[in-house]
């Protein structure tokens, strides 16, 4: 009898230190005020993109602030994670710039490390695309007198449908963005043909494979810039 109580009592002590486990609370402060969809993933959840929360529930203080939180149970060790805009393409728009988010729970279930990331504010910078579509019309593929139009779409887009990029004449196509980037920032960007993303093709005149594989460039250089 004394045994078995023995036995109960280590099970109880045990299952009290499960459930006294604290979650560990994931914070993405939106400095842009721009992003709506906003999901964690990491290590410690099998880079799954889950849900994060700015209703203030899920560890959220204030609803509509742009801060947005996840609590999550994490077992001892160290990850990485980050977070991503869930706009409709394949893998979502990553949010973090430079190295992903490290941090760490030890066996005391104490957290060491980076659980909260701000969203770097934006800057003055407005980036100019011009595309020259000459080779697009040579090969048919392109006919503005037909009403064909290109865009231009990446981030600065929510890789949405923009307005028609401004013919400047010669086969040349200008957009420009808002000024909302700051020097080194990266963008990923494409150019499309009527809207339409094709996922079979790539095309480096327009810029036409699905969202995920993108032409690349720096801020400022990217002003002025051009793509042939």
């Amino acid at each position: 009898m004394k045994k078995l109580l023995l036995i109960f009592a280590a099970l109880f002590a045990l299952s009290g230190i499960s459930k006294a486990q604290p979650a560990v609370t994931f914070t993405l402060i939106d400095s842009t005020q721009h992003y709506s969809n906003v999901k964690i993933t990491g290590d410690m959840n099998n880079w799954i993109a889950e849900k994060m929360y700015d209703d203030g529930t899920h560890g959220d203080v204030v609803a509509g602030d742009h801060i947005w939180t996840m609590n999550l149970i994490v077992l001892p060790g160290t990850y990485q994670w980050g977070a991503l805009e869930n706009d409709g393409s394949p893998d979502g728009h990553w949010l973090i710039q430079g190295p992903n988010c490290t941090f760490s729970v030890d066996n005391a279930f104490n957290v060491s490390g980076q659980t909260t990331y701000a969203i770097p504010e934006p800057g003055t910078i407005a980036v100019t695309f011009i595309v020259d579509m000459k080779p697009a019309i040579n090969e048919g593929r392109f006919d503005p007198d037909a009403g064909d139009i290109v865009d231009v779409v990446g981030p600065f887009t929510n890789w949405s449908v923009t307005t028609p990029m401004q013919d400047l004449g010669d086969s040349l196509y200008a957009f420009t963005t808002d000024s909302v980037f700051k020097i080194g920032n990266i963008l990923d960007f494409k150019y499309r043909i009527n809207g339409k993303w094709l996922p079979d093709t790539i095309d480096i005149h327009a810029g036409a494979e699905a969202p995920g594989r993108h032409f690349r460039g720096f801020t400022p250089e990217l002003q002025g810039c051009w793509w042939r």
